[in-house]
């Protein structure tokens, strides 16, 4: 899935602390939760891991996602899903072809530098940074 180029979590880094402050004791304590929860989505916060390309040696970082069920950027897949099997109930239509059954990540993605197969080589815990910063790494979001 393609990023835009504004998310709700930009919003909440740049003017969530603000917000807090402007309506302190109108938010409850589930909206507090769901705001922290989508502005450390995606973030060291949540941990990630380092994958790396067997044939080209390419590394990336993927940060952890935060699967709160508020979180546009988690649920976004989930939403997809929830379409496609509803959209698998319908009675088909005979001028229709039957959709594509294969699931949507069959396969880990491959390296953007060669097409090789990219492996997970560290893994990191919440609020941490992985342990040597690989040359050249790019960071992606992956739902986890």
């Amino acid at each position: 899935m393609r990023r835009s180029s504004l998310e709700l979590s930009d919003i909440l880094h740049a003017q969530g602390a603000a917000y807090r402050q402007a309506h302190a004791g109108r938010l409850s304590l589930g909206q507090l939760k769901v705001m922290a929860a989508i502005e450390q989505c995606r973030t060291a916060a949540l941990g990630g891991h380092v994958a790396a390309c067997h044939d080209c040696g390419h590394t990336r970082i993927a940060y952890n996602s935060c699967r709160n069920r508020h979180c546009p950027g988690c649920q976004g897949a989930a939403a997809h899903a929830w379409l496609a099997a509803r959209q698998a109930d319908l009675l088909p239509r005979p001028d229709e072809k039957p959709p594509n059954s294969e699931p949507p990540f069959a396969s880990p993605p491959p390296c953007p530098h060669c097409g090789g197969i990219m492996a997970v080589i560290e893994t990191f815990l919440p609020g941490t940074q992985p342990r040597a910063p690989p040359s050249g790494h790019v960071i992606v979001a992956i739902a986890s």
